[in-house]
């Protein structure tokens, strides 16, 4: 997880010293967002593959397993409720996103 801008034009771009360096816009600890990166091990029929995942995939994924997002504990809460079947799309070692 990390701080990041909430303006919709600046995509949840991480904050540098609490600012967006594409909007210029500075925060402080409770204005800002939180955005999330990480990975994701997927199993499939024939082979398993690790896939980066972005906030809008992190969120799609919480909804599917039932998560609260704002939860301090999200990736135990997520990883608790694993594994789990599900359908996706991707590019390349990305989940564009996970249908719910």
């Amino acid at each position: 997880m990390y701080k990041c801008c909430i303006n919709e034009r600046c995509y949840k771009r991480k904050l540098r010293e609490n600012r967006c360096s594409s909007c210029g816009l500075s925060y402080t600890e409770a204005s800002s967002g939180n955005g999330f990166v990480g990975k994701l091990l997927v199993k499939t029929d024939s082979e398993v593959n690790t896939f980066t995942i972005f906030t809008q995939q992190v969120e799609q994924l919480c909804k599917l397993l039932e998560c609260n997002i704002k939860s301090t504990s999200l990736e135990s809460d997520i990883a608790k409720k694993l594994p789990v079947n599900i359908k996706f799309q991707k590019m390349e070692q990305k989940i564009t996103k996970i249908l719910v």
